[in-house]
């Protein structure tokens, strides 16, 4: 893993674990904001017409531990942890766009979660990425 992925992949992955610090953390006025947020996400949860509806509290507690496991395995795993959690960060920012879409947000709402997801998309498959130019996996 090249320098920059390497400085990019531990950058995205401390971030993602303040996200989802302030979902569970009682840092107001952030907390306030990510909570009620998570709290509207979960009415427009893709799955719900298959009958699954998380409650509010439950997708926000569910996202912020997925979060912080996955962003410290992005900023410090080894082997083929980093290119799973990009896999999975990126289907958690997913979401947050599909509830953003939903919701009819504003533009300046959609700035962090697609940042997110081009940045991410970025380590994947970017020149020096994680998931390599040959289609291999490299190895820390």
């Amino acid at each position: 893993m090249g320098s920059v992925t390497y400085y990019l992949a531990v950058g995205v992955g401390l971030a993602c674990v303040l996200l989802g610090t302030l979902k569970v953390a009682p840092i107001e006025p952030a907390h306030g904001n990510l909570v009620s947020y998570m709290h509207n996400f979960a009415g427009v949860f893709p799955l719900r017409a298959l009958g699954f509806q998380p409650s509010g509290a439950m997708y926000c507690a569910v996202v912020a531990v997925l979060d912080i496991f996955f962003g410290a395995l992005l900023a410090f795993g080894r082997y083929d942890w980093p290119v799973i959690s990009c896999f999975v960060l990126l289907a958690i920012s997913a979401l947050y766009i599909h509830g953003l879409l939903a919701l009819s947000a504003s533009m300046g709402d959609f700035f962090f979660p697609v940042l997110l997801a081009v940045l991410l998309l970025l380590l994947m498959f970017g020149r020096n990425g994680l998931w390599g130019g040959h289609g291999k996996v490299h190895l820390a």
